[in-house]
Formats: C-alpha cells, structure tokens, sequence
C-alpha cells in the first residue's frame, strides 16, 4: 500500500516555496513589524489542503512529551501541523508528516530557539510510528536571512530544501526545511 504522496520532497518544496511567495508578498505589503511564525499558518494550511492528498490538523495535541531538564511553562504539548496521508484502497493512515513552523529574525538577541519543536516533534515519532506507516518530522525556519543552520546543525537536523530571495539594496529572505 503506497502513500497518496510518494514524493514527499517535492510536496514539502512546493510549501516551502509557497510560504516564500507569502513572505515576499508581505513584505512588498510593508507589515514585517508583524511577523510571528502564527502568520505562516493560513497559507499553510491552504496549501495542503488544497493538495487533497492529506488531512491537515492544526495545533495537534500530543499525549506524552520526552522530558528533558526542567519542566517549563508555555505551549509545549501540540504541534503546529500534522498531516495525515491515507492509501487509495481502505482509507488507512499510510504516511504521516508533522511539521512545526518557526519564523526566525536577524536582529534577535537570544538567538534561534527550536530545542522545545525538537522534542515535540521527536514525541510525536513516539506515539505515530508504526511498522507500516511511515512517519516524517520537519521544522520550517521562516524570515531574513541568518545563521539559523549553525542552530539546526548543533540540534543534528539535516538541511532538506531551501527557498531564497536575495532583493537587492533590501532584505534577504529564506524558508529552510530541516528533517528531524
């Protein structure tokens, strides 16, 4: 039983170039002073709902999250998209993609923090995975240009595609999808 999706890479580079068109339109819109990564949401979720192939929900609710160090406060037990890709024959959840979405900003002075989307996501793996099912984990990092590779390589993600705009005399934009 395949996946209605066989080709996922392509699938997550057409949404990593969609929330870049996005970005550009909204910065042509003058609106940066509003970014949050809760801005990347609707256009998301239009794209994959548009694709048909999988149902999308969104702020997914986790059962268990893996513990490390201290338990803090904040919204740590959902994650920001999960997909579900049935066969064509019995309906049977055959792939699942759980995806957490980040925006990044140049300037910021405490630096790219996606250690807490890690473990969600690798919680996720926890619960999801089975031995037909495949299961994919993905953090986007959406805004300008930065260092924020140097943050994924230290967390072991690996790069998976990248979308870039380089304006000149402006900002430069960039969506990078890491595997998790």
């Amino acid at each position: 039983m395949e996946p209605k999706i066989k080709d996922n890479k392509k699938f997550i580079k057409s949404l990593s170039e969609g929330l870049m068109a996005y970005l550009l339109y909204l910065s042509k819109c003058r609106v940066s002073i509003a970014y949050s990564e809760y801005l990347f949401y609707e256009p998301f979720a239009r794209m994959v709902n548009f694709k048909n192939e999988y149902s999308v929900k969104s702020e997914f609710p986790l059962k268990k999250v893996i513990k490390k160090g201290k338990s803090k406060k904040g919204d740590h037990k959902k994650i920001d998209f999960v997909l579900f890709g049935t066969s064509n024959s019995d309906n049977e959840i055959q792939s699942v993609i759980a995806i957490e979405i980040k925006y990044t900003k140049v300037n910021n002075k405490k630096g790219l923090d996606i250690e807490k989307d890690i473990i969600k996501l690798k919680s996720f793996d926890k619960e999801y995975a089975r031995e037909n099912r495949k299961v994919e984990k993905y953090i986007f990092l959406i805004g300008e240009y930065s260092n924020d590779s140097k943050v994924a390589e230290k967390e072991g993600l690996k790069l998976f595609v990248e979308s870039k705009y380089k304006a000149v005399n402006s900002r430069n934009y960039i969506v990078r999808v890491y595997s998790v």
